[in-house]
C-alpha cells in the first residue's frame, strides 16, 4: 500500500471512532434531558390533580373526580392515575389500569 492510501484508512478510522463516540454521548444527554422534562411534566400535572381533588366532597362529587381523571388520562397519553379515599375505601383510576390496579393498590394501602 503507498502511503497517502495507509494514511487516508487511518484519518478515516479515527474520525469514526471520534464520530461514533460524539454521537452516543450527544444520545446519552439528550435521554436525561428528556426523562428530566418527563418528570418534570408529571409532578406538575400530579400537582394540579392533587389541589383539585383536595377540597372536593365526595359523595356529591364522584362523576366529577372520574372525569377529571378521564380528561388527564386520555387516550395516547401514557399517564395512568389512581385515586385512593381511605375513609371510604373508595378508588378512581384510569381506564388504561383496568387489569393492571392490584399492584398499585398494594404498594398505596402500606
Amino acid at each position: 500500500m503507498r502511503l497517502g492510501t495507509k494514511l487516508t484508512l487511518y484519518l478515516s478510522l479515527i474520525i469514526i471512532v471520534v464520530l461514533s463516540g460524539y454521537g452516543y454521548l450527544n444520545i446519552l444527554s439528550r435521554r436525561e434531558i428528556l426523562l428530566t422534562r418527563m418528570k418534570t411534566e408529571v409532578r406538575s400535572t400530579t400537582q394540579a390533580l392533587k389541589v383539585s381533588l383536595e377540597a372536593i366532597q365526595l359523595p356529591e362529587e364522584m362523576k366529577y373526580i372520574q372525569s377529571l381523571i378521564d380528561a388527564v388520562s386520555e387516550k395516547g397519553k401514557t399517564l395512568d392515575v389512581v385515586v385512593y379515599y381511605p375513609e371510604e375505601n373508595l378508588i378512581f383510576h384510569s381506564h388504561s389500569l383496568e387489569r393492571s390496579i392490584e399492584l398499585y393498590l398494594d404498594v398505596i394501602k402500606r
